[in-house]
């Protein structure tokens, strides 16, 4: 426009319509409801028309072994390379993440929220039995199947969740 080669009413007709796109992360943020529909997008591209059950199952792998938070730093691009490593290898591992297995991304993942302090020395030896307790409680829905899972008598155990609840 300065050099007087581009017309400035045309300039200003053609950015009348200035179209944004969200970032992945923002879009899924959004409507948690799209990952399907992009995961099954990525996968029949990859994959053909028989892709709906390996979609089905990436989706799961994403909602399992990925954060609700993750960030899709390379949007749509990183879907498409989490899904095709998710279709071929089972898993996807995402780069800069520090870790070096599938097995080290969802061990972090799924640990319970003591472990943190735990790993630093926070805890005392009775305070971490007691978490220990609690969280094999929680997943085997009784204080029988933690003693059989811990090798310890029941009352033991309902003993050290009792004394979590107390605090």
């Amino acid at each position: 426009m300065e050099a007087g080669r581009f017309r400035e009413d045309l300039y200003y007709r053609l950015c009348a319509d200035r179209i944004e796109t969200p970032s992945l992360r923002s879009q899924l943020q959004q409507n948690p409801d799209d990952l399907p529909a992009l995961v099954r997008y990525v996968s029949r591209k990859l994959a053909g028309d028989d892709s709906n059950t390996l979609a089905d199952q990436t989706t799961e792998w994403i909602r399992s072994n990925l954060d609700d938070e993750y960030p899709w730093r390379g949007n749509i691009r990183e879907l498409e390379h989490c899904v095709s490593s998710i279709m071929i290898r089972g898993c996807y591992l995402p780069t800069g993440t520090g870790k070096t297995s599938h097995e080290d991304v969802t061990a972090t993942k799924h640990q319970p929220s003591w472990a943190g302090s735990a790993v630093s020395g926070d805890l005392t030896a009775d305070q971490l039995v007691q978490h220990y307790c609690q969280w094999i409680h929680q997943k085997t829905g009784s204080y029988e199947a933690t003693a059989r899972k811990l090798g310890i008598d029941r009352r033991t155990v309902k003993a050290k969740i009792a004394l979590i609840d107390e605090k």
